[in-house]
């Protein structure tokens, strides 16, 4: 069954499990996130096999949970999850799997020109390190529910953010942020559209989602860049991938911001764990990109497989549009086994650089997809 953007903010995410008569395999729900003050969720849930993805569309659109039946037979929690609103509420989980727009990553010292006029963004990375504009402005930031949808093969849920015009310092101009969160048997596909809602001016758009993904010890898993082949691409395209060059302290201290070159790179082809200790895993904040072009690589990833999950095979994935990912093996840092990959739409600083960005006229509409897939192989 489909509801559309008509119907209030919770009747579109109970009906779907509730009207007489409704046996879908896949529902759609509401669910509350506990705390001081609560956070609502949508759950996508398939009744058949238990498994499920959370959205916290009333702070940010963050993917809360992805819960896929692995390849041992019981059910395994893909990403880190949250289950304390108020770690949310203020960013305790490292922007754990959350919206970033309308940048991704950073803004050098949150400065930037657009049409030569000169902008300042609140720098929200601000320790000894670097003082950089990070992840964009839709952290916290409600969003309504636009509608869902159920049945034999799919749950989805649509949310929707009307950001007027100077509601973020540095940033004057209005949009609408659209995001379906569409959940099936294989994982999560989410599908953004950015309208530019100006009457005349352009604006200046990247993005990206934020997912860890939850393994047994960071230094045992084994990564590989490539094609989406859950996507249907084929094994051998996307060519030969790039890390993008940053300073000579990178990753672990000093700007991580592109030098506007890059380096061959051949490490995560698979074959070999990330490497390091439990405690200490080989320490990776980097951004990597395909040499191939859209028309050869139409969907590419990074998969990651977890030797304590025989069978199992996990791969964040973006369309045409993403040329770049970013890969965080850090959060042993505090106290966490885990690898955040994030695909993103362009590169870091690409409000100075134009690396991957999107020149959104007035009245313009920019759509992409991106997900996370999950490959049992014993299914």
């Amino acid at each position: 069954m489909r509801l559309g953007p008509s119907v209030s903010l919770f009747a579109a995410l109970v009906a779907c499990s509730t009207l007489p008569g409704d046996a879908s395999r896949f529902v759609v729900f509401n669910r509350t996130l506990p705390g001081w003050k609560p956070l609502d969720m949508a759950v996508l849930h398939d009744t058949a096999t238990g498994q499920e993805a959370e959205i916290i569309f009333s702070s940010g659109g963050r993917i809360n949970r992805l819960l896929m039946r692995s390849a041992s037979g019981g059910l395994r929690d893909v990403l880190m999850r949250t289950t304390d609103a108020d770690i949310v509420r203020t960013n305790a989980n490292h922007f754990r799997a959350a919206v970033l727009a309308p940048w991704a990553n950073r803004i050098g010292k949150g400065q930037y020109s657009w049409f030569g006029t000169q902008y300042q963004l609140p720098c929200n990375e601000d320790n000894s390190l670097r003082d950089d504009a990070l992840h964009g402005f839709m952290l916290n930031r409600s969003f309504a529910v636009g509608g869902s949808a159920a049945d034999d093969t799919h749950a989805e849920v649509t949310i929707v953010a009307d950001v007027p015009r100077l509601s973020w310092p540095g940033w004057p101009w209005s949009f609408r942020l659209s995001i379906v969160f569409s959940f099936d048997a294989r994982g999560l596909r989410v599908t953004t559209s950015m309208t530019n809602t100006e009457e005349s001016a352009s604006l200046p758009f990247f993005h990206s989602m934020h997912p860890y993904v939850n393994v047994s010890r960071t230094s045992d898993v084994l990564l590989r860049l490539g094609p989406c082949e859950m996507c249907g691409e084929p094994r051998d395209n996307c060519g030969d991938w790039r890390r993008l060059d940053m300073g000579p302290l990178a990753p672990r201290a000093g700007p991580l911001l592109p030098l506007g070159t890059t380096s061959p790179f051949t490490a995560f082809d698979g074959s070999a764990p990330v490497g390091g200790s439990a405690p200490n895993a080989t320490y990776y904040d980097d951004e990597f990109t395909m040499t191939a072009d859209a028309a050869h690589c139409g969907s590419a990833g990074v998969t990651l497989v977890d030797p304590s999950y025989p069978g199992d095979a996990v791969t964040v994935w973006g369309d045409s549009n993403f040329r770049v990912f970013q890969v965080f093996t850090g959060s042993f840092t505090w106290g966490e086994q885990s690898v955040a990959i994030e695909p993103m739409s362009g590169a870091a600083n690409a409000y100075n650089t134009g690396d991957g960005l999107t020149v959104l006229a007035a009245g313009a509409t920019h759509t992409d997809e991106m997900g996370i897939y999950f490959r049992a192989s014993a299914r």
